[in-house]
């Protein structure tokens, strides 16, 4: 081996010996019966000989049936938000707008707007609740809050606006 010292040799000879051994397994796993294979055998060596990946598979995905998907769109349809169906079925805001989207349903920001009382949003925040709290409240997001008061024409405040004599009163 020309140009490497015997340290940087010995590394060598330890990541080819190393890559041996993964190749022998990988090659012993396709070898081997379907029914000793794992449930995700996706790595192939490539034209190089290296290990390769066929495909990404997520950790974790949910299924839903068909009868899981009819509830969804019924709940949606009868005034739920996305995020209480993802909370219901145990996944995803995301998830339920996808499915939602995949079966016709038009996905809206007016449920959660409608849940607004605006002029008790505005008192809340006049009196220095923080959006945050007011979400909370409402059972709603707090970007559907920020939506509210600048809809009507309320400047957001920032943390520094909040003094320490403020957070220390009583909030309702």
């Amino acid at each position: 081996m020309v140009g490497l010292s015997e340290l940087d040799s010995n590394k060598y000879k330890a990541i080819l010996k190393a890559k041996k051994q993964i190749t022998q397994q990988v090659l012993h796993q396709a070898d081997s019966t379907v029914e000793d294979a794992p449930p995700c055998s996706d790595k192939v060596i490539d034209q190089f000989g290296e290990i390769a990946t066929t495909c990404l598979k997520q950790p974790y995905r949910r299924e839903f049936s068909e009868q899981d998907v009819g509830q969804m769109v019924a709940g949606y349809k009868s005034g739920m938000t996305t995020i209480e169906l993802a909370k219901q079925f145990q996944c995803n805001k995301g998830t339920i707008n996808k499915l939602l989207r995949q079966h016709g349903v038009r996905i809206t920001k007016a449920k959660a707007q409608a849940k607004l009382n605006v002029d008790k949003v505005l008192s809340m925040y006049e009196n220095m609740h923080t959006i945050e709290d007011i979400a909370k409240y409402f059972n709603v997001s707090s970007y559907t809050v920020n939506r509210c008061l600048k809809a009507h024409n309320v400047k957001i405040r920032g943390r520094w606006d909040y003094s320490m004599t403020n957070n220390l009163v009583s909030r309702e």
